[in-house]
């Protein structure tokens, strides 16, 4: 099947993946995490708008697409199920590289925390138990929260065992390791352990008064990544607001 690519957003690194049922009505579009029904001949040419080109290069159903220049799609070769590439990168890459990325920039701030301690001769504890308001938790626990969302949440995506921390972080240093565990855990599940993760179901605190159940993509999107963001962020500001120097780029980290 063919694809015109205009239609398509990403520019010359845009991936698109042709599918068919194999009887020559349905066929499926998959943009890099966006999924988009069309309805086709498998054997004519979907156009996704763009004005006049020339013809596009074709492809069987199934072969997966790659933008070119010109604003086509053209066939590279990879045997992946498009089905499997949709759910898996859905959730695998609005989890994993969003925590990785944000834990790698807490683990530089804190590392920025103790230099400017040192500097300014603070006691470094007076930062890690620092508190933006007193019924707030301190910046350990911050960062301690943190790293339980970061892995809790992937672990029950990937079904995958969640694993227990003791907690007990005292020290900068305790800390940056607590953060390098964290991301040590999540780097070894398998994009392949979250397929099918959108629709699966996720209880927290079960057997309680505050048992709550989700869907994996509401319990990413609307509970996971918030509840992480707010510790990431808090932890942020209580350093920012005793004087360490970092800003929005050291918020936000390597992207």
């Amino acid at each position: 099947m063919a694809i015109r690519g205009a239609g398509l957003t990403g520019g010359s690194n845009a991936v698109a993946e042709i599918a068919s049922d194999g009887e020559g009505g349905r066929s499926q579009v998959l943009h890099e995490s966006l999924c988009v029904s069309l309805q086709g001949d498998t054997g004519g040419v979907v156009d996704l708008g763009g004005g006049p080109h020339a013809p596009p290069p074709t492809a069987d159903a199934g072969a997966v697409m790659a933008m070119t220049s010109s604003g086509y799609a053209r066939p590279i070769n990879h045997a992946h199920k498009p089905k499997d590439i949709c759910m898996t990168d859905a959730m695998y890459t609005s989890s994993i590289p969003v925590f990785r990325q944000m834990l790698d920039a807490l683990a530089t701030i804190l590392a920025k925390a103790e230099a400017h301690a040192a500097e300014k001769s603070i006691e470094p504890t007076a930062l890690i138990q620092a508190r933006l308001f007193p019924d707030m938790f301190a910046l350990g626990r911050q960062v301690q929260i943190a790293c339980d969302f970061a892995r809790g949440v992937s672990a029950r995506l990937a079904g995958a065992e969640v694993p227990t921390f003791d907690d007990d972080e005292q020290t900068f240093a305790q800390l940056r390791d607590l953060i390098a565990r964290t991301i040590g855990f999540i780097d070894g599940l398998a994009a392949a352990q979250f397929q099918g993760s959108a629709q699966r179901e996720i209880v927290i605190r079960p057997g309680t008064s505050k048992e709550r159940r989700f869907t994996g993509q509401a319990y990413l999107l609307s509970y996971g990544l918030p509840q992480f963001f707010f510790h990431v962020t808090t932890a942020y500001a209580l350093l920012r607001h005793n004087g360490v120097e970092i800003g929005k780029r050291d918020y936000m980290g390597q992207y």
